[in-house]
């Protein structure tokens, strides 16, 4: 009996070649794909931030009280609900928030800003977190309306 004419499989030299263009594929991809993580990060931490003022903004309007967010440092904020109205913040009405699931992600302006039981804001607000990739800049007009500014943009 001769050899086998109908054997499936690959030769290692086959195996190899393979191996070799999966590396330099790699090699080539890798880079771009961590170059581009801190962006990713950036937008992440902006739409965080964003979402959490947009809820804060609902739920004044559904509590019927003020409710504050004060940017304590570079990675910390918290949201201090006036449920008695008495403008004082007083115990059990402040929850602390942290951007620390957010690497790499630093918050510029220590910024203070208050929604009121309509929805407004008591003050235009602008908050700027920055990374390595840029920066993202969020602002809240009187109306209370959150916007995420694009770091290319040149206008507010």
């Amino acid at each position: 009996m001769g050899p086998h004419r109908n054997q499936r499989g690959f030769t290692l030299v086959e195996l190899m070649i393979a191996v070799v263009i999966i590396i330099i594929v790699a090699g080539i991809g890798v880079p771009s794909v961590m170059d581009y993580l801190p962006r990713l990060r950036l937008k992440a931490a902006a739409r965080s931030v964003a979402s959490e003022l947009m809820t804060v903004r609902m739920r004044a309007v559904k509590e019927r009280c003020n409710i504050t967010v004060r940017f304590l440092n570079s990675k910390q904020y918290e949201i201090w609900t006036d449920k008695n109205r008495n403008n004082t913040k007083d115990t059990g009405e402040t929850v602390t928030r942290s951007l620390e699931d957010q690497k790499g992600v630093v918050q510029v302006f220590n910024n203070t800003l208050r929604f009121n039981s309509r929805g407004a804001a008591d003050q235009y607000g602008y908050i700027a977190l920055y990374n390595s990739s840029g920066w993202k800049l969020l602002s809240v007009n009187m109306t209370g309306r959150v916007k995420i500014v694009d770091s290319s943009s040149s206008t507010l």
